[in-house]
């Protein structure tokens, strides 16, 4: 399995951050079309960076810890996390980051000034990914084991409300303007696009199996499937 990033440190050519599981290393690729492979943890399984792309955070999902890396590939620091870590994300405004804790039914909250986890938000059976909201108020996790999605209000760090959909829901990504969540359905092999405002379901759009990532590209006319 591998996780990737494409960061907005650069205007163009940005350098694109990637976990490695079976290497146990993330690894970038500068826009100069040179690799590099930085040491990690066991099972690395997801990625993010802080706004700017000078640190990155992987999870190693066997380890229960975060990976901290400097843009150059130092290790800095691993924090201590819930049971097998998936998805992590950093807000836009860069002060915390949530992981989805696939094996301990939460969402860790990790306070990105004194780089500790300080809170676990009960979500339900196996969390997997987490999207923000611009503004970061507002995030919306995975919840596999029930087959929903779950929205989080940060600053109180509870659940506020709950959608039902379809197998599966594994991945998810917000169009630009905020007004559109799309979830990735691995076992139904359909994509859900949820309307926000109103909190329904609008479709279900049917696609490969075995799929897993989603993006909406920048422009947000399109989203991209793996």
């Amino acid at each position: 399995m591998v996780s990737l990033l494409l960061t907005t440190a650069l205007l163009t050519q940005p350098p694109v951050f990637f976990t490695l599981r079976g290497a146990q290393a993330v690894s970038v690729l500068t826009p100069e079309d040179s690799l590099f492979v930085w040491p990690a943890g066991t099972s690395m399984t997801y990625i993010s960076a802080t706004p700017g792309g000078q640190t990155i955070l992987a999870t190693s999902s066997a380890e229960n810890r975060v990976y901290v890396f400097s843009a150059s590939g130092e290790l800095l620091r691993t924090i201590p996390v819930g049971q097998t870590p998936k998805g992590v994300k950093v807000s836009p405004q860069g002060d915390l980051a949530l992981v989805a804790e696939e094996g301990a039914g939460t969402v860790g909250v990790l306070d990105l000034q004194s780089w500790t986890r300080v809170a676990a938000i009960p979500v339900g059976e196996m969390p997997h990914n987490i999207a923000f909201t611009r503004d970061g108020k507002t995030a919306y996790v995975t919840v596999q084991g029930s087959n929903q999605i779950a929205e989080i209000d940060v600053e109180k760090r509870k659940v506020t409300r709950r959608l039902e959909l379809a197998d599966g829901p594994h991945n998810l990504d917000l169009t630009p303007d905020g007004r559109l969540l799309l979830v990735a359905n691995m076992r139904s092999n359909d994509v859900a696009v949820i309307d926000l405002a109103r909190w329904k379901l609008l479709k279900r759009i049917l696609v490969s199996p075995g799929h897993h990532g989603i993006d909406v590209v920048p422009m947000g006319d399109y989203a991209l499937v793996t």
